[in-house]
């Protein structure tokens, strides 16, 4: 069995899922989580400091199952990942004559912008072309077939550090794996949900531990992304407070117990708090949660009806608290928003979509005929 690995991390957790092709799906075998073994100020140190337990782990569960993930994406934060966008003309023959573009052209052209834009000691991680033109027409997809003698083309540049990327690739070369790329975090959190490219608004919700993302999709572009304070540790804070409980107890009670289902009757949770035991209601939890929920998100979807909507949309949430039970039921019919829910909730959708995007490059993919199952297979062919 060929199996990938997907990889993020949220803080000091990780998350590492395995994923193999069948049937023209990638579909997750199985999850592992852990926490970093000590504090990191950087990426860096994260990978450096944890490639080895994490390796360790996952070597387990292969022997166990007899296959190995030789292949691994990383899902890239946002904080380190620079974005950059650009605006070139490239030639396309050096005499100055027109030419009927083919699709070495287009490589070529991307080459050159990336060259043009980048310093030497930047890697590419994604080349996401917004627009081509050639004289007064404009295309959204590559003009292959058309005569010009050069190109107008509109990018957007995902890159990180050579340091950062090369720490990576002998990091992963040390435990004998393929270190198959960064994914930027937005990419992958799109793909969790997303095998296409999605003929609306797309707005990702990802909530994680500090902080919530918003990232806002229409085509194959990244419209925007914005930072909001809501967050897992926020929506703790909020509950422990009315509780008057620890904080680390309250966050194994919400994701433990805590759901968004309305119960009818209350059952209690007995728990050890300064050395007594005290009895919580569930429906108390429950509510509470709700509460803390209702404010972060609101604020979220508010934001979008004022700057988007009516336009044609969709809204993807992931994270930890939108794995509990009955979330997207609630936001669904609290907020009256359209609502996606991601493949394979059960497991880490950041990860998965982490694996997704590497295989299949969605965003990046420019021939019509290279299909999502075509890419995937040469992948694997490339790799194995």
């Amino acid at each position: 069995m060929s199996v990938l690995g997907g990889l993020s991390i949220d803080c000091g957790r990780w998350d590492f899922l395995f994923v193999s092709l069948k049937k023209n799906k990638f579909i997750p075998y199985t999850g592992i989580s852990g926490e970093s073994g000590r504090s990191f100020g950087h990426l860096r140190e994260f990978i450096m400091n944890n490639i080895d337990y994490i390796d360790e782990r996952l070597s387990y569960i292969e022997e166990k199952n007899y296959f190995k993930a030789k292949n691994v994406f990383f899902r890239l934060p946002r904080e380190y990942a620079s974005k950059k966008k650009t605006e070139n003309v490239i030639s396309l023959n050096v005499a100055g004559r027109a030419k009927r573009i083919t699709w070495k052209d287009i490589d070529y052209v991307k080459r050159q912008i990336e060259n043009i834009s980048l310093n030497l000691e930047d890697v590419c991680i994604h080349h996401l072309v917004l627009e081509y033109r050639i004289e007064d027409k404009t295309f959204s997809r590559p003009p292959v077939g058309m005569w010009a003698r050069k190109i107008y083309v509109k990018s957007l540049i995902v890159f990180v550090s050579s340091y950062l990327y090369d720490t990576f690739t002998g990091c992963f070369d040390n435990i004998e794996r393929k270190f198959s790329g960064f994914v930027y975090g937005a990419l992958a959190d799109y793909s969790a949900a997303y095998s296409g490219i999605a003929d609306k608004l797309v707005f990702v919700v990802n909530i994680k531990e500090n902080e919530t993302v918003l990232s806002c999709f229409r085509g194959r572009s990244i419209i925007s992304e914005k930072v909001y304070s809501f967050s897992n540790n926020s929506i703790v804070s909020y509950v422990a407070e009315r509780l008057s409980f620890d904080n680390q107890l309250v966050s194994e009670l919400i994701f433990k117990y805590g759901s968004f289902k309305n119960s009818e009757f209350s059952k209690e949770i007995s728990v050890r708090e300064k050395g007594a035991y005290i009895n919580v209601s569930l429906t108390a939890l429950n509510n509470l949660i709700i509460e803390a929920v209702t404010e972060g998100i609101g604020i979220i979807v508010s934001d979008i009806k004022k700057g988007f909507l009516p336009d044609d949309y969709t809204m993807l949430f992931i994270g930890k608290i939108a794995q509990k039970e009955n979330f997207y039921n609630f936001v669904q019919a609290h907020f009256d928003v359209n609502v996606e829910r991601p493949s394979y909730g059960e497991f880490s959708p950041s990860a998965f979509g982490c694996v997704r995007y590497g295989a299949t490059r969605l965003f990046e993919r420019e021939k019509c005929s290279d299909s999502l199952w075509h890419r995937a297979i040469k992948f694997y062919k490339d790799y194995f």
